[in-house]
């Protein structure tokens, strides 16, 4: 292994597939209930095999893996759910999120002096809470990959920053502390 890589034990591989599974199951909607989900225009009609060969759908291997195109193909896309994700924040002008970030998200940054930073200034300074964002839930418009749930609303709360996050931004805005409270941001994700 190269110089930074890290072996995924047991343990932790077992929470990431759990956090895999539980997201579809979340993201997709009501599945087990078999009920009818909103159908999108753009995809009413569409087959299994239909969206197998869409090239978004091809380029996440994941997808296949979960054989995502038969809940598509039942209508079951993420359209009119809203999907939460407490991580580091997600980049706004990313065209696979458009029109797709809640205006609910925010920040679950502490600071010294108290509100230093505006809790809605959605950033995202080491770009993991984009790519988990796209893994759920990027849209299919351009091709090269989508999410688990391409149609759904993303409700981005960052509560996770690391050493050079904390550091660029108590720099950059002149701040004497800077944390995070990822309790707080799940409580919010409870109630929104």
């Amino acid at each position: 292994m190269g110089a930074g890589t890290r072996r995924c034990g047991p343990v932790r591989m077992g929470l990431l597939v759990g956090s895999s599974l539980a997201t579809l199951a979340l993201a997709l909607g009501p599945v087990a209930a078999q009920t009818v989900p909103a159908r999108s225009p753009s995809t009413f009609g569409l087959t299994a095999a239909d969206f197998s060969n869409w090239s978004a759908y091809q380029g996440d291997w994941g997808l296949a893996a979960i054989n995502a195109a038969t809940a598509y193909a039942r209508g079951y896309t993420g359209l009119g759910v809203s999907v939460a994700v407490v991580d580091s924040g997600i980049d706004p002008n990313h065209p696979k999120f458009a029109g797709r970030i809640s205006s609910a998200s925010r920040n679950f940054w502490l600071t010294d002096p108290p509100g230093a930073i505006r809790s809605t200034l959605l950033v995202d300074l080491n770009s993991h809470g984009t790519h988990v964002s796209g893994t759920i839930g990027a849209s299919a418009a351009g091709g090269e990959m989508m999410g688990v749930a391409f149609e759904s609303t993303l409700l981005s709360l960052n509560a996770i920053m690391g050493p050079a996050e904390d550091n660029f931004i108590k720099q950059r805005l002149g701040l004497n502390e800077i944390s995070t409270d990822a309790n707080a941001a799940v409580d919010f994700a409870a109630a929104n």
